[in-house]
Parts: structure tokens; C-alpha cells; sequence
């Protein structure tokens, strides 16, 4: 004969214990007892999730200031048609610019000029010579950073006309930018820009990462029209058609959202009405 006991369980359900196992008559009971706390426990974390979700889009409706009327001590608003960077323009371009400026466009030359393949050796031999003589004269001089504060000063670094003019994508000094022209258009930032066969990857097209850098300088430009530029968190470029050499490719940029110091930026780059590649990133903003 099994000898068998009555009790409780936790739970409160009537169990029997036996000595060669344990059987719950309550099993039915525990599972729905179960139950019960998984569906709160569930319920608590969703209501925790749409708060949070509630207090973000607070701080985003924060975020989102109204863009300040142009004024001269803040250049980076203005009317569709004004750059988004604070660059020299017309004839307010300062001689010293200007002699920068002719420099990097004989620069841009010599660079498609020597990338081409297949150069006689003479020509090769007499342009490293003249190279060399200027190498020799830039040498002495002291190569200093273009920035003019620290990082995570974005309002000194937007009122000073130089601190983009040799900056690699977008400086007319800068040998190595197309360069890449911005301009505001309401809370979007257009850009255009003609690539050379120096920034060919595939046969007539323009390198994938030259696309990607591209993008990343529009989107933060999107970001800073609206005062939430940051540093880029991540970047992701989807590459739907080749871009073409020696064409002008239009980019266009825009805001999508902003949480916290994060700001989600979308762009997208189009030739002749055609999409030829989208881009979406997440740009932190610097506290200071």
C-alpha cells in the first residue's frame, strides 16, 4: 500500500506527494497561475515601453527648433539657394583664398593627368621632376589642422568661412574634393557634384566609396540645417545603379527623426530623375 500525503503549494493548488514521485493534481491550476504572472509581467513592460516611447518623442518635439531668419552671425540659414557651409563666395573671396583656390584646380589636373595609364616615360620623369621642386618648396612650411575650435564646437566652427574651405569633399582648396556643392533648400540640403575619372571604380562609374563619402557629408548637412549635427554613428548606402563619370549627380538630404542626441538622417543621389543610390545614418551629437 503507497502512503500518501495532503498538502499545499505555493501557489495555493492541492498536491499529492508520492514516495516514488510527485504527482500535481493542481498542474492545471500552476499553468494558469503561470500564466497570470507572464501576462502582467508582459503588461508591465509594455506600458514601460510606451512611455519611454512617449517622454522620446517629447524630447524630439524639443529637439526640433525652429530654424533661426538669416542673419550675418549666423550664416548657415538663409534662402534655397544659399550654401549650407559658410564658404567664400563671389566677391567676397579674400586673395589668399582665391590663390588657394587656383592652386587646388591645377591640382586637380595633375592628378587626372597622372592617373590616366599609360604615360611615356618622359613625360612621366619630367612631371616627377617638377613635382619634386614643389614638394621641396611646400616642405618647411608647418601642416596644421583646418579646424578653428575643438571638437563639439559646431557654432565656431560654422561661422568661420576657412574651416571648410579645405575640407577633402567639399573645399574649393582641397586637391582631392570634386568638390561637393551644398546648398540649403527649406529643412533639405541639395547637393551636386561632377566626378573625373579619379574616382572611377567600376569601367565609367564612380568608386562605391567615394558614393559613401559623399553621403556622409550630406547627411550631416541635413543635420546641421536643423541643429542636431553630430559625429556619424552609422552609415548604410544602398547602391541601386551605377553612378556615371563626368555627369552632375545630385544628392538631396533630409531629417527623418531625432531621439536623444541621436539623429536619424535619410539622402538619396539621382541622375538625370533616376535614383541612383539611398542612404540612411545615425549622427551623435557631442555634449559640451
Amino acid at each position: 500500500m503507497v502512503a500518501e500525503s495532503k498538502g499545499r503549494s505555493r501557489c495555493g493548488s492541492d498536491h499529492v506527494i508520492v514516495r516514488k514521485g510527485t504527482m500535481l493534481k493542481g498542474a492545471v491550476s500552476d499553468r494558469a497561475s503561470h500564466t497570470a504572472v507572464l501576462a502582467g509581467w508582459v503588461a508591465l513592460m509594455v506600458g514601460t515601453y510606451r512611455r519611454r516611447k512617449a517622454r522620446s518623442r517629447t524630447r524630439q518635439a524639443r529637439l526640433m527648433l525652429p530654424l533661426a531668419p538669416p542673419t550675418d552671425s549666423n550664416p548657415v540659414q538663409g534662402t534655397p539657394t544659399e550654401l549650407v557651409h559658410n564658404l567664400f563666395i563671389g566677391q567676397d573671396v579674400p586673395a589668399s583664398v582665391g590663390a588657394s583656390r587656383r592652386v587646388a584646380d591645377a591640382a586637380r589636373r595633375v592628378i587626372a593627368g597622372i592617373s590616366a595609364p599609360h604615360l611615356p616615360v618622359d613625360t612621366l620623369n619630367e612631371v616627377a621632376d617638377r613635382l619634386e621642386d614643389i614638394a621641396r618648396t611646400l616642405g618647411p612650411i608647418e601642416h596644421m589642422t583646418r579646424w578653428p575650435g575643438p571638437l563639439g564646437a559646431p557654432d565656431e566652427v560654422h561661422r568661420d568661412p576657412l574651416a571648410f574651405e579645405w575640407h577633402p569633399l567639399i573645399g574649393p582648396s582641397h586637391p582631392l574634393a570634386p568638390p561637393l556643392k551644398i546648398e540649403r533648400d527649406g529643412d533639405h540640403a541639395v547637393g551636386t557634384a561632377t566626378f573625373s575619372q579619379v574616382y572611377e571604380g567600376p569601367p565609367g562609374a564612380v568608386h562605391g566609396g567615394v558614393i559613401a563619402a559623399m553621403f556622409d557629408v550630406m547627411l550631416i548637412s541635413a543635420a546641421s540645417i536643423s541643429h542636431v549635427a553630430g559625429l556619424t554613428g552609422t552609415l548604410t548606402v544602398r547602391y541601386r545603379k551605377p553612378t556615371p563619370l563626368r555627369q552632375p549627380i545630385r544628392y538631396e538630404s533630409w531629417i527623418d527623426e531625432v531621439l536623444d542626441r541621436k539623429a536619424m538622417v535619410k539622402g538619396i543621389s539621382t541622375f538625370d530623375g533616376e535614383v541612383l543610390a539611398e542612404a540612411e545614418g545615425i549622427f551623435i551629437r557631442i555634449l559640451r
